[in-house]
């Protein structure tokens, strides 16, 4: 295992990719948003595609395959969402992920609220942890389109620190 480590240390490569993509995360979320949706759709087709032949095989050997044939339509119309679309469904995940955050929330106020009410030691990592979530989620209801580049720039940033630390340690040694 040490050696899997030290053979990717010794070449600098794979870091200023990960500097490389990372910039242009940082630089251009919207494009990034749009090219992730386009790969997506390519992985819904391609998925699709597995899902009819599995149903095909299925109905050769004589058996029906309701599932199959019913993943691989839902499938085919992610596909064409994601090509026909992209921005439409890269606005809707802040809001179906926010709804999600503002529910987990919600749904940890009572917990919060005993461990208040009973005196619990470290009852403010309980309020903590239901606040977190839904702040977080009502900024992503509030404010979809800031959140997705947010995330983006985010996610970028990470992989050039980790670009960087790479080839730090690769120095080091």
């Amino acid at each position: 295992m040490d050696r899997f480590f030290r053979g990717r240390m010794e070449s600098p490569l794979v870091p200023l990719l990960y500097i490389a993509l990372g910039l242009v995360l940082v630089l251009y979320p919207a494009m990034s948003g749009q090219v992730f949706c386009w790969v997506l759709g390519i992985g819904a087709f391609v998925y699709a595609a597995v899902q009819g032949m599995a149903a095909l095989s299925a109905r050769r050997a004589g058996f029906s395959a309701p599932c199959a044939v019913i993943g691989c339509i839902a499938l085919v119309c992610l596909g064409i969402a994601c090509f026909s679309a992209p921005r439409v469904l890269l606005s809707l995940l802040p809001f179906v992920l926010g709804g999600i955050l503002v529910l987990d929330g919600v749904t940890r106020v009572p917990m919060a609220w005993d461990a208040v009410r009973a005196g619990a030691p470290m009852s403010w990592l309980f309020v903590l942890i239901t606040l977190v979530p839904f702040v977080l989620g009502v900024i992503l209801l509030l404010r979809p389109f800031f959140a997705v580049t947010a995330v983006i720039r985010f996610f970028g940033v990470s992989i050039i620190v980790g670009g960087v630390l790479d080839l730090v340690g690769a120095r080091c040694r």
